[in-house]
């Protein structure tokens, strides 16, 4: 679409490969970016490059993985469930949340019915716009980003001495 001031609104499939060409873009937003694969965001990137355009991430979260996680989560430095965590600015995302609970415009008794048929889970997701473990994940995500530390405290203190000459071959 056309505007009368010569402004464009191209609307793009979901892909990656589909979308490299383009450059210099004012304002890409991804609908729904929690679902979007990969590939997109990482196509989208350069685009922006040359004219610093603004990129602008919607969605309700889909679990505690992708890109817009991460760019929620401030690269894992933050807890994404804590309310604290999305204002001001970090690394570049300004951030804002909209749970339903907190929304005058939309009825509490529908909202318990929601969470009735639905269930807690996905109505802290949908509703709540908590990033909660899917339902295909075997390990909670946390338990498993606890697996890769840099620091790891030697299981029976340090039994290694300068003193041991190294064993020769």
């Amino acid at each position: 679409m056309t505007l009368d001031n010569g402004s464009r609104i191209v609307c793009l499939c979901g892909h990656g490969d589909a979308i490299r060409g383009y450059s210099a873009p004012n304002m890409v937003i991804i609908d729904e970016a929690s679902r979007a694969l990969g590939d997109l965001y990482v196509a989208i990137r350069p685009m922006m490059l040359v004219g610093q355009g603004q990129l602008i991430l919607i969605s309700t979260p889909h679990g505690k993985q992708g890109f817009f996680y991460t760019a929620w989560c401030n690269h894992d430095r933050v807890d994404a469930n804590d309310p604290e965590a999305w204002r001001g600015i970090k690394d570049g995302w300004e951030r804002y949340k909209q749970r339903a609970d907190t929304n005058s415009r939309i009825d509490k008794a529908w909202l318990e019915n929601e969470r009735a048929d639905i269930g807690e889970r996905m109505y802290r997701q949908e509703y709540l716009c908590e990033f909660v473990e899917t339902e295909e994940q075997v390990f909670p995500h946390d338990l498993i980003k606890t697996m890769f530390q840099n620091e790891i405290n030697p299981l029976f203190g340090d039994i290694v001495s300068d003193d041991i000459a190294p064993m020769e071959f």
